[in-house]
């Protein structure tokens, strides 16, 4: 987070109100000793819960992106669920700015990052377990985001990953869903819209997921 070289952690409480972010520097030490910097919160309202983090790269410094938990009994105090954006200023990590990206009473459980539509800009998509869909926004290239567009899933979703899945060199994401069981498989179109291609069924209540080359045949 401080182009030290040396690998620092980023957290956020959870399944709780109020909840809080932080990353904890690594002073490279033999075991490490870490130095816990909280992120400002300067948007109006108490936060609800954190259940979403990644990190991805802007402008040349790591930034830090979660989003509002869905529950109605975790809800931010005197606001909406939201997502937000802490940016990293100095590229050190002595600075963060915290940025509302999205304020449209939409929470989420899962997120990731990735070039959605192939325009060389990132993008963001958040799992919402209330609604059973998907929402993306796709980045301008400057912090913002054009509004959103969403896509349905199974039921319950919670967790959601982004591979290239049937080889056209466009990203595709996966969502595992614990209500239905089941695994939404959801191809890419290269303009960061998506078709539900299917969704094989899995063991029961699953949660997490990850896409790789398990096999090792070239095939994700």
């Amino acid at each position: 987070m401080n182009r030290d070289g040396k690998p620092d952690i980023v957290i956020t409480d959870c399944d709780q109100k109020e909840s809080r972010a932080a990353w904890l520097e690594n002073d490279g030490a033999t075991p490490p000793n870490f130095t816990v910097h909280m992120l400002p919160l300067t948007a109006p309202g108490k936060r609800g819960s954190f259940h979403s983090l990644a990190i991805f790269d802007y402008d040349g410094d790591l930034d830090i992106l979660t989003v509002d938990q869905e529950g109605p009994s975790i809800f931010p105090q005197g606001a909406t669920p939201r997502w937000y954006v802490w940016e990293n200023l100095d590229g050190k990590g002595g600075e963060f700015k915290e940025h509302v990206i999205l304020d449209a009473r939409l929470g989420g459980h899962d997120v990731i990052v990735g070039d959605l539509n192939g325009d060389g800009k990132l993008d963001i998509a958040v799992v919402n377990q209330v609604d059973g869909n998907v929402s993306i926004l796709l980045g301008k290239g400057d912090g913002t985001f054009a509004p959103k567009s969403t896509v349905n899933v199974g039921t319950m979703p919670n967790a959601i990953t982004t591979a290239d899945l049937n080889g056209d060199g466009i990203l595709d994401l996966a969502v595992v869903n614990s209500g239905s069981n089941n695994v939404s498989i959801l191809l890419g179109n290269g303009d960061g819209t998506f078709t539900l291609k299917s969704s094989p069924p899995v063991g029961s209540s699953p949660f997490g997921i990850v896409a790789s080359d398990f096999s090792g045949d070239g095939k994700v």
